[in-house]
């Protein structure tokens, strides 16, 4: 996380110091203001001193006509730039996962890691924007406020001086478990967020095949121990705030009692009085400030421990040799490794491919067809037996994702759509320079322009609306045109794809091997004869 916060920190330091110092003058001129009304009253009371009662109040206004100048600026940093930071933190640890090892990445659940992303940036933006901001006020109205005490040569400072180790004291003792109640909570509650969104993301099979209370029950486990934390906090809590209580109003009562009869006797004016009270109010309120800072702190911690934990995932190891065009590939006794003594594969793998052709990956299914052709392309990065070549090059030594981006276009199945339009979608993708000279192809247009399915007419629908032959074409769409593209792995093309444009859709891909490598994993039969066949076993 520290890599994150530096990677923003030359950016927007200006405004943050800038928003520090802002909150330091607001926090003198709201400590001043209540000697001022101290003096204001003594003014009224014991001297009746229009000149001084008038100059007291354009002071105050003067100051506060200040603050309200200051307002818009620290809420300016406060909301607005805050809220621009925290997508700024966000984009940031989704751009460190993608130099993540793949697999590595795959293993997390993709709902819990998205909301403990965006609740643990959240959280430590929070305490970096509010609570620092909170502690800096403090610890400047402090200040001021001891000087004052001091100055007034008050015994009202021993009580203070008693009143902040016993607040400490009750801290340390439940410091501990503050930390344990907040780690476990965050854990449960990202667990029940993830069952949650699962139920959500099920709910046509959960419906379909009557199975709510059985889901129920599944989940029941997962809720009981997010109420039993939860009760544990507010116990804490309850303890905490029982203690802060009872001891603000033993102080509160000495105060009180000491302060009326030191102004009964005439050893303290009223102002004097009236300033010490609130000031001594305002300490109590800052110590309880405290113990919320000091929770907040513990949350801090958490978040920043679990962010720090999601950036400690192994980074990708990539080459260095740019490859400008993939002229063939060799693979010399392939096999991935499980764990020291499993592989995934029962049978060591040679073949090879060359471009311009087509070829056709088969293998029963689990076998790791996929696995496979995402390892050559350097997406996944197991532990694996024997080479792979690039034109002759050792694929460790290639720098594989300028090959994905300038050279492969893929298109993979079961993969969670975006919620976007069809034509935000192709937007990504699509080369229009390479669409006006493939649209020309025969087979493209009985593919993408037939009674079937036209793609001008889904262009404004979102890819949620569309049937899952009609998602499969659009996908199709865009891994065939995808910019500057001359390698293409594509995970069962023909699936869900309406019978009628089959035919076409592989006179269509033939067509592109005439100039492009076309690597195709499949089952259907009807591939093999157009097809140069690999058989992984």
């Amino acid at each position: 996380m520290r890599a994150v916060l530096k990677e923003l920190n030359g950016k927007y330091k200006f405004e943050y110091f800038l928003f520090l110092g802002m909150n330091i003058i607001n926090t003198c001129i709201e400590t001043s203001n209540v000697f001022l009304e101290g003096m204001l009253i003594n003014s009224l009371v014991y001297k009746a001193d229009r000149t001084s009662f008038i100059r007291n109040i354009v002071v105050i206004i003067a100051l506060n006509v200040i603050r309200l100048f200051l307002s818009f600026f620290i809420n300016k940093i406060q909301i607005l730039k805050f809220r621009k930071i925290n997508i700024e933190v966000n984009d940031t640890i989704i751009k460190k996962l993608y130099s993540k090892d793949t697999l590595e990445v795959l293993k997390l659940d993709p709902i819990q890691t998205a909301d403990r992303i965006t609740e643990d940036t959240n959280e430590i933006l929070n305490f970096l924007f509010q609570t620092v901001n909170q502690i800096t006020s403090i610890v400047i109205s402090s200040i001021i406020i001891f000087i004052y005490i001091i100055k007034a040569k008050s015994h009202f400072f021993l009580l203070v001086m008693i009143l902040l180790p016993a607040y400490i004291i009750l801290y340390l003792f439940l410091k501990p478990k503050i930390f344990k109640i907040n780690l476990e909570l965050r854990r449960i509650y990202n667990e029940y967020f993830s069952g949650f969104a699962e139920w959500l993301n099920r709910y046509v099979e959960i419906k379909g095949n009557k199975r709510e209370e059985m889901e129920s029950k599944r989940w029941k486990k997962t809720k009981a121990s997010l109420l039993n934390i939860t009760r544990r906090n507010f116990f804490l809590n309850l303890g905490m705030s029982t203690g802060e209580i009872v001891l603000q109003l033993i102080f509160q009562l000495i105060l009180f009692i000491n302060g009326g009869l030191a102004v009964i006797s005439g050893s303290m004016t009223i102002g004097a009085f009236s300033v010490l009270f609130q000031y001594f109010n305002q300490l109590l309120g800052q110590v309880d400030e405290i113990f919320s800072i000091l929770f907040n702190f513990e949350s801090f911690r958490v978040a920043y421990m679990r962010i720090d934990q999601l950036m400690s995932i192994r980074n990708e190891v990539d080459g260095e040799i740019v490859i400008p065009k993939i002229e063939n590939i060799q693979v010399h006794n392939f096999n991935i490794s499980l764990d020291a003594r499993k592989t995934l594969f029962s049978k060591k793998l040679t073949c090879s491919f060359n471009n311009s052709g087509l070829y056709v990956v088969r293998g029963r299914n689990g076998i790791g067809k996929s696995t496979f052709l995402r390892t050559i392309i350097g997406l996944y990065t197991p532990a694996k037996k024997g080479t792979i070549l690039i034109n002759n090059i050792d694929i460790d030594l290639i720098n594989k994702k300028k090959l994905r981006e300038d050279n492969i276009s893929c298109l993979f199945q079961d993969t969670i759509l975006p919620n976007c339009l069809v034509r935000e979608y192709l937007d990504m993708y699509v080369n229009e320079s390479n669409e006006d000279h493939i649209s020309e192809d025969q087979y493209f247009q009985k593919v993408f322009s037939s009674s079937q399915f036209n793609i001008k007419k889904v262009l404004d629908k979102k890819m949620t609306e569309l049937s899952t032959g009609e998602i499969q074409l659009v996908k199709l769409y865009s891994a065939i045109l995808k910019k500057k593209a001359h390698c293409f792995l594509l995970d069962e093309p023909l699936a869900n794809i309406y019978p009628e444009l089959q035919s076409d859709l592989l006179s269509l891909l033939k067509k592109i091997a005439q100039t492009n490598l076309v690597i195709i994993i499949s089952h259907d039969l009807g591939i093999e004869e157009k097809a140069k066949n690999i058989r992984i076993r």
